[in-house]
């Protein structure tokens, strides 16, 4: 009887023999949340493995994610912007459609929700609203559409993220482990979901200057450089980051609405109570 990593590496040989693969056991991709820092790591990935290279132009660092229809439906008719389903590019959907024993080793970053909520907001708002300038919103009306919902497609996106994006394309459940390790600043998940394996490591935006590159040089077992700022405020469309900073720096956010997200599972389980309440005093 065959084993299931004798099956798999009879798969990996016909996938390098067909040149649609690399050498590797598994597939490198970075699985995006959204406003978390993922870009900077995508970018060291592709550094680190010599994407697009003369000779490694088959290597692809997928950059990946899976929305709900309302989501993809909105994030279609935002100007500017490329549609969202599976990926951005190239088209991981289609790739593990044609390959679905194929293993990913991926990577994923989280960020105190508040956070990723206020970025979320002012950085896709210009393409949302092309008619109306953020610089003239008061701090009253900004708050009033972050509270309806206006970052994503649903109120409680960013929350239920690992929930509906990440658990049914990976089997990764991360609720059923104890408490993120915060004193390590990084964690590796794993699950199989269907004949597909996925390795997940998470990292903390947080802590991403102290123990990324370490995290990264080890799961991969390669040299990976610095991570710098990618796809910050400065480069977003339009210009948001003088309102984006003085709103940060002034506005008094509902406390409800605030610990609404830091009482979340999501929040309770990747931070601890101390810097909850940090973060609930910074915002309120």
């Amino acid at each position: 009887m065959v084993s299931n990593e004798q099956y798999r590496e009879e798969l990996r040989e016909q996938y390098v023999a067909s040149g649609e693969v690399t050498k590797l056991p598994y597939e490198v991709g970075v699985y995006t949340q959204g406003k978390v820092g993922s870009k900077a790591v995508l970018a060291v990935l592709e550094s680190a493995f010599g994407v697009y290279t003369t000779d490694q132009n088959d290597m692809y660092v997928w950059d990946y994610r899976r929305s709900e229809l309302e989501g993809v439906l909105q994030h279609q008719s935002i100007t500017g912007t490329r549609r969202r389903l599976l990926s951005d590019d190239p088209e991981v959907a289609q790739f593990m459609e044609d390959h679905p024993a194929r293993d990913f080793r991926v990577v994923s970053v989280v960020r105190e929700p508040v956070a990723i909520n206020l970025s979320s907001f002012f950085y896709n708002f210009i393409p949302r609203n092309p008619d109306i300038d953020i610089h003239n919103l008061s701090d009253e009306e900004i708050i009033q559409r972050l509270r309806h919902g206006e970052s994503f497609s649903s109120p409680s996106f960013h929350l239920d993220w690992w929930d509906i994006e990440v658990q049914p394309m990976t089997g990764i459940d991360v609720y059923k482990n104890e408490q993120f390790p915060i004193e390590k600043g990084s964690a590796v998940y794993s699950a199989d979901a269907g004949e597909r394996h996925t390795d997940l490591l998470v990292l903390r935006l947080e802590d991403m200057q102290l123990f990324a590159r370490g995290a990264l040089s080890k799961y991969y077992g390669i040299s990976v450089p610095e991570l710098k700022k990618v796809n910050a405020a400065e480069d977003a469309p339009g210009d948001y980051d003088a309102r984006y900073k003085s709103f940060k720096s002034e506005a008094k956010l509902p406390e409800e609405w605030v610990k609404w997200q830091m009482d979340s599972q999501y929040a309770r389980f990747f931070y601890s109570e101390n810097e909850r309440e940090a973060f609930t005093n910074r915002w309120v």
